[in-house]
């Protein structure tokens, strides 16, 4: 492994978890595959952009709701 990490000017424990994680993707050994991996940060990016996006319909519901009601001219009710 030293030789590897040299040769690629990383840490030994670097190529440690590539072993690792390409015997995870071959099912040697239990783990969360890089697929997975990929799909789960996917999921966890869309998760934080809509959280985002409820925030802002909510503070536009706030203000929204802050406002004087306007009732069309004429109106019997």
């Amino acid at each position: 492994m030293s030789e590897l990490s040299a040769d690629y000017g990383v840490s030994d424990a670097t190529i440690f978890r590539w072993i690792k994680q390409d015997r995870i993707d071959h099912g040697e050994v239990p783990g969360t595959t890089s697929a997975e991996n990929i799909e789960l940060a996917a999921a966890k990016k869309r998760i934080r952009e809509l959280e985002h996006e409820l925030d802002l319909v909510r503070e536009a519901a706030k203000i929204f709701d802050e406002q004087e009601k306007v009732h069309p001219k004429g109106s019997s009710r």
